[in-house]
């Protein structure tokens, strides 16, 4: 079966984040380490803020990873990337809602509802092998 053009869009469109999100996951990590380093020199009371900038680069090169592994998936029809891609249209609504409305909560809550809904659809979900 043809890759449907929403899902060779969605597998590029998650491919360029997914390299763009783990170029920033690297770079929260070293300035984590880095910030870390200049406050713990000065004698600063703030120790905690370099730890918790590395967690968030951690949690954001494991993002990134999975967004690469999905985009592989989708582009190569693999059943699993269904299932990984509504996961994480899923737990980013998540993410959105605990982060708070701001300025991208309305366009994550959009696009993850587009994604998912996409994915929902009968010839997706035929490219896919699930019926």
């Amino acid at each position: 079966m043809q890759r449907p053009m929403g899902v060779t869009v969605i597998a590029v469109v998650a491919a360029v984040f997914g390299v763009l999100g783990v170029l920033g996951g690297l770079m929260a990590l070293a300035g984590g380490a880095l910030l870390g380093s200049f406050i713990a020199a000065s004698g600063g009371e703030a120790a905690g803020v370099g730890p918790l900038l590395m967690i968030g680069g951690l949690l954001a090169l494991a993002g990134s990873v999975l967004t690469i592994v999905f985009a592989v998936g989708c582009w190569t029809a693999k059943p699993w990337a269904w299932v990984l891609g509504l996961v994480s249209a899923g737990l980013n609504v998540v993410s959105a809602l605990l982060a708070g409305i701001g300025p991208g909560f309305i366009v994550t809550i959009a696009i993850n509802g587009l994604i998912v809904y996409y994915l929902m659809t009968p010839p997706v979900k035929a490219y896919f092998g699930r019926s």
